[in-house]
This record gives structure tokens, C-alpha cells and sequence, in this order.
């Protein structure tokens, strides 16, 4: 009787084990098919593609590219995102915790607000004497068109020939 006793407890804690780790290998499957990026919807890719084109004519100005999305990435944690790179142009939403606004709504009216502010901030940035500095856009066809923004005097100048008067002529 013992013995079988005995054999029943192991095989009981046996079968506790097994049960234990299968659970566990679950749970860890679980895990990894949440980390397995969506299918986006048509829809939602539009989205994306408006919020990086729209960013893209704003990060120009400061001579840069809008971020990619990130794999498996949705259109509001893309727009925030791109918005908290912005952010610091913004004397308004500068210290706002965008992570912290749920409504779309609203998040369009600090997007719309910020876009502004940074497209202003890289327009007045130029310091006097500064120089010129590219700014390249891209058209919708896809050319890109570099413009320059500050001031060309203080570019040119040192490749400006120092210009001369005629003080008097000796016969």
C-alpha cells in the first residue's frame, strides 16, 4: 500500500510539473503572438501616409526626413510620435504629456498647433549673419525642390571682392 501510495504522489507531482510547464509555454506563446505586429487596414495606412507626408513638408524646414512608421505601428501612437519630435518648438504643448490625450479630436488640434509653431520656428531660426540654410520640399510628384532661407549677404560675403575707388590718376 505504501508503495503505491508512494508511485500515486509521484506520479501526481509529476503530472503537477508537466501541467506547470505547459502553462508556462502558453502563457510565453501568448506573449509572442502579442508581439506579432497587425495587419493594418486600408484605411489606417492612409492615415500613416498623411500624418509622414504632412510631417515631412514641417521636418524639411529643418532640413530632415519625418521618422517611418514603425513596424505594426497604428496611426495615433505614429502621430505621437512624430508630434512629441516637434514638441519643443511649441511654447503651448511643450510640456504637454501627449501619451496622455486619448480623443483624436483633440490630438489633431495640438497636432495642427505644433506643426504651426515648429513650421515658424525654423522659419525665424536664422540668426543674423547666420548664412543660408537648404530647405528641401517634395512636390506631388515626388521632385524634390531645394529652396534657401536667411541671408545671402553674409554667405557671400567672404568670396566678394573688396571693392575699390579711384582716389586720382598721376599724369
Amino acid at each position: 500500500d505504501a508503495e503505491e501510495k508512494a508511485k500515486a504522489d509521484a506520479e501526481a507531482e509529476e503530472k503537477a510539473k508537466a501541467d506547470a510547464e505547459l502553462e508556462k509555454i502558453r502563457a510565453d506563446m501568448e506573449e509572442m503572438k502579442s508581439r506579432v505586429p497587425q495587419e493594418l487596414s486600408d484605411e489606417e495606412r492612409n492615415e500613416i501616409a498623411d500624418t509622414q507626408c504632412k510631417a515631412d513638408s514641417v521636418f524639411a524646414s529643418f532640413g530632415e526626413r519625418a521618422p517611418q512608421p514603425m513596424a505594426g505601428e497604428r496611426a495615433i501612437p505614429y502621430r505621437r510620435r512624430i508630434m512629441t519630435r516637434l514638441q519643443k518648438y511649441s511654447s503651448d504643448y511643450k510640456e504637454v504629456d501627449l501619451h496622455a490625450i486619448a480623443d483624436s479630436q483633440l490630438l489633431s488640434i495640438a497636432e495642427k498647433k505644433i506643426y504651426a509653431d515648429a513650421q515658424a520656428s525654423a522659419a525665424s531660426s536664422l540668426e543674423p549673419g547666420a548664412g543660408l540654410r537648404e530647405v528641401i520640399r517634395t512636390d506631388a510628384t515626388g521632385r524634390r525642390i531645394s529652396t534657401f532661407i536667411g541671408d545671402p549677404s553674409a554667405t557671400w560675403a567672404p568670396f566678394q571682392a573688396v571693392s575699390r575707388k579711384v582716389a586720382g590718376i598721376k599724369q
